[in-house]
């Protein structure tokens, strides 16, 4: 039950939304007329206010395809990033450096003296104003493409100086260009004068270690020092100058010690083939410095006895060949992988030494490793730079030239309506508002409530409007069942119509067949009155009303039993 008494937030919602349309009601002959005043001055403005031109043009500043970044990317990138190079910042500061004084403070003064030459008072006018109100620079999103836009009120005004922006971003461009080779050759040359030093210290440290220690120096296994984690060992590729690269010593041991053991069974293999056909289709196989007179033999061979005899003389002098190399073969294949098995012989001993020696000579290797390799790219980064000194250098390109937009841009006759009609409109409910605060007028039910201490308000505004008779007895019906043995006294409060006072007091003094005292002015005659039902309309009754009547009531101790809203 209790549930069912309290308004639900739906109810007090729709209450809210039914007090905000009533007071547009009430309001809306004043506020249609602020807003249509509003609309017409604005629409005035609009035509009035200063027209704003507008041209702009886009220039590429950095083409990606031939720009000594890209160039020196295609070198080695890991050096790019030791030397700090990076395009996407490089760009976002050369915006930045393209709205400074320094490129268009010309461009300004310019301007200044063309408006002030044509009367504008205009001697305070500072860098910062104009660029803040006239000129926009940016990077289109994802494009090394600047979009310039220049604004003016005067027309004349704008192509001039949109070409002569675009003069001054030619100039800085070349200008600019000549400096960033020359500051990245002096850069650069300082770089490997260091890293010369640098290189031939950690190489001189290696070569010592591994004197010191009896172990395998980078200069007496290659020049080539390689990190890459792969032992080339692969059957039939090897050779006596394979560079040495171990990853670890550990590793290298390993990867030495199953060499050896295949080069065994290689010798081995060769020992027990007897036959010459078998020993030449092996040692083919396994043996690549004989491999250009291998493929020549065979390919002779089979040509010659496609058109020959077997007894022809050609055939049996290439057989002859062929013995003579089986021959050779025979003492040269093993000595050649006897010596592979001697190198990994000595790798092997190399790596048979205390781990804190392997450690540290690894840890030297890598080291004069990578100071070589820095060493190498800064010297291939320096000869690109050379040869893009001796280009001729272009300009940034234009992609657009400097356009005038044919309508102005400024002022946006509808924005402008627009804003002035809802500024009026805002105006007018202010003033609406204040209206009716000052005015004191009780127009919603709930301040009624709040104001009178009684609970029981029947509204019948609505029901009267649509049928008097039917409201008046449902009140009628109200008042006998409530005050059956008491004498009825009425109070009309506020600014209600005479005319239809008299006709509502008639019909209910015809329908109550019982005493009733009804007047307005009621509190004020010397009769002796019970309890008090308040007759009032709202709209037409103020605060200042309810306040007397409480004051009255209080003083002659009168109860209020009732509000009946018509």
């Amino acid at each position: 039950m209790l549930k069912q008494s309290l308004p639900s937030d739906n109810d007090n919602e729709l209450d809210v939304l039914q007090s905000y349309f009533k007071f547009l009601s009430r309001n809306r002959y004043l506020l249609l007329k602020i807003l249509a005043f509003s609309a017409f001055l604005s629409t005035i403005y609009s035509f009035l206010a200063q027209k704003i031109w507008q041209g702009e043009f886009q220039i590429l500043l950095r083409d990606t395809s031939s720009s000594t970044v890209s160039k020196l990317l295609e070198v080695d990138p890991t050096i790019l990033n030791l030397l700090g190079a990076n395009e996407d910042k490089k760009l976002n500061t050369e915006v930045q450096i393209l709205k400074s004084p320094s490129v268009l403070f010309e461009n300004f003064n310019f301007v200044k003296e063309s408006k002030i030459s044509k009367g504008q008072q205009l001697e305070r006018w500072r860098y910062a104003d104009w660029l803040k109100s006239s000129v926009k620079v940016e990077l289109i999103k994802g494009t090394s493409v600047l979009n310039l836009v220049y604004r003016d009120s005067d027309k004349d005004l704008i192509l001039p100086v949109l070409q002569k922006i675009s003069n001054s971003y030619q100039k800085y461009s070349g200008k600019d260009r000549i400096n960033d080779l020359n500051n990245g050759v002096i850069y650069l040359k300082d770089q490997i004068k260091k890293y010369k030093f640098i290189s031939e210290d950690s190489l001189s440290k290696a070569e010592n270690f591994a004197i010191n220690n009896d172990l395998l120096s980078p200069s007496s296994i290659g020049k080539n020092i390689d990190f890459a984690g792969q032992n080339s060992l692969n059957l039939g590729e090897e050779n006596l100058d394979s560079p040495f690269k171990p990853t670890e010593f550990g590793a290298s041991r390993v990867s030495a010690a199953s060499s050896i053991r295949r080069y065994d069974e290689i010798i081995e293999k060769l020992q027990l083939l007897e036959n010459d056909n078998d020993f030449y289709a092996f040692v083919k196989i396994v043996y690549p410095l004989k491999k250009n007179d291998f493929n020549y033999i065979d390919s002779e061979l089979e040509s010659l006895r496609n058109v020959y005899k077997e007894n022809d003389f050609q055939i049996t002098r290439l057989k002859k060949i062929k013995s003579n190399l089986i021959k050779n073969l025979r003492i040269e294949v093993p000595r050649y992988f006897g010596a592979l098995k001697i190198k990994n012989q000595t790798i092997v001993a190399a790596a048979k030494r205390p781990q804190e020696i392997l450690v540290k000579y690894q840890s030297l290797i890598r080291n004069a490793n990578r100071d070589v390799k820095v060493y190498e790219t800064l010297q291939s980064q320096l000869r690109v730079l050379e040869l893009e000194k001796q280009k001729i250098k272009e300009p940034w390109n234009l992609i657009t030239e400097p356009t005038l937009f044919p309508n102005p841009v400024e002022p946006i006759k509808k924005r402008i309506v627009f804003l002035g009609s809802f500024l009026g409109l805002l105006i007018g409910l202010l003033i609406s508002y204040l209206k009716e605060k000052k005015g004191s007028i009780i127009f919603d039910q709930s301040e009624l409530n709040e104001l009178l201490p009684i609970s029981n308000i029947i509204n019948l505004s609505d029901l009267i409007k649509n049928n008097e008779e039917t409201s008046i007895q449902f009140l009628v019906n109200n008042l006998y069942e409530k005050h059956e043995n008491e004498k009825i006294s009425f109070l009309f409060l506020g600014d209600l119509d005479n005319q239809k006072l008299s006709s509502f007091s008639e019909r209910l003094n015809n329908k109550i067949n019982k005493d009733i005292i009804s007047s307005p002015n009621i509190l004020d005659s010397k009769k002796q009155l019970n309890d008090l039902i308040i007759i009032t309309s709202l709209g037409l009754i103020k605060k200042n009303d309810i306040e007397l009547l409480l004051l009255k009531i209080n003083l002659q101790g009168i109860n209020i039993n009732s509000c009946i809203l018509i």
